[in-house]
């Protein structure tokens, strides 16, 4: 990845070095301070960022590709916020197009898993309902004709059209109860990370008091959209699976009632820790990368982030 006519601006606050890199006489000095911010680097982070890049990072990927290996490593590293921005800083060049395009694509591969996974579920069922049919059939032969009317034949093409339209327009599986929780814990963590957001760029006194590119802020909320991907992604499996043991069970056998409340409990504990998890993400990012010093305003951020949250909680159940 090549930088030409790279422009020296301080990685903090996006101040333009030229002006000090002017009054140099005989040599580059190692350290530097922004006079716009007092934020301190090292110069050659300034003038060489591809020096910084972080070859674990997708971000820094060496090549176009969005890597396998990297995207692991990078969810890895950012499982833990404190790790991973301690790594990051603001020191490290930031791309926000290119981490961008990578939660797109994991959005993207989310939506592919759902796709196969409703398509699966229709598949099945579909079995599922000729096989029953067939039983029908040769328990009631004189419903016979009005029971083989109602089987579908899997090997026309019209049948695999309507189960693909169905699956790529509706990707979403549907159990109440898991959906219901998975859906609403994505909409609380999106007003979560939205009201981060909110706090940090929305007034000019926030800004001054941040003084912090609005590069680094991006990143970080594309990070954060992985928690809802995540808990979404996890729910529409577990609705799967509810629905295939369901259909699968022996007539004989005798129903399950552990799968559903045991899957309903993982949503509601991954929905939890995923809450706690974004806030540990911005308050690691506030204090660790950005460094910055006001503690009013970072109580404010994590309060009127979980009244945000808290609200659409409530809306949900009223609703």
């Amino acid at each position: 990845m090549k930088h030409n006519n790279h422009q020296p601006i301080c990685p903090k606050c996006g101040y333009d070095q030229s002006g000090e890199i002017a009054t140099w006489e005989t040599q580059c000095p190692i350290e530097g301070v922004c006079t716009e911010c007092g934020f301190e680097f090292q110069w050659f982070m300034i003038l060489n960022p591809v020096r910084g890049h972080l070859r674990w990072f997708v971000e820094h990927s060496p090549t176009r590709r969005f890597t396998i290996k990297s995207s692991l490593l990078t969810l890895w590293m950012v499982l833990i916020p404190n790790r991973f921005w301690r790594r990051v800083g603001v020191e490290r060049p930031v791309y926000p197009r290119r981490i961008w395009m990578w939660v797109c694509l994991l959005v993207m591969a989310s939506y592919c898993i759902s796709v196969l996974l409703g398509t699966s579920i229709q598949i099945i069922r579909t079995d599922y309902m000729n096989q029953e049919y067939t039983l029908m059939m040769t328990q009631y032969p004189q419903y016979a004709n009005q029971l083989k009317a109602n089987l579908v034949d899997m090997f026309e093409f019209s049948y695999w059209a309507s189960v693909a339209r169905a699956s790529i327009a509706d990707p979403i599986v549907m159990t109440q109860s898991i959906s219901q929780a998975g859906l609403g814990f994505c909409f609380v963590l999106l007003m979560t990370i939205l009201m981060w957001f909110v706090v940090i760029c929305a007034t000019p006194v926030t800004r001054q008091l941040v003084k912090l590119r609005l590069a680094h802020i991006s990143r970080a909320m594309a990070l954060c959209l992985i928690a809802p991907l995540i808990v979404l992604l996890t729910s529409n499996v577990s609705s799967g699976a509810i629905i295939i043991e369901g259909m699968l069970r022996p007539p004989t056998a005798v129903p399950s009632q552990g799968l559903e409340p045991t899957l309903l409990m993982l949503i509601g504990v991954l929905g939890a820790v995923s809450l706690v998890w974004v806030q540990w993400f911005w308050m690691a990012a506030y204090i660790k990368a950005w460094r910055v010093r006001s503690n009013l305003l970072l109580a404010l951020a994590v309060f009127t982030s979980l009244l945000g949250g808290f609200t659409v909680f409530v809306y949900m159940l009223a609703y």
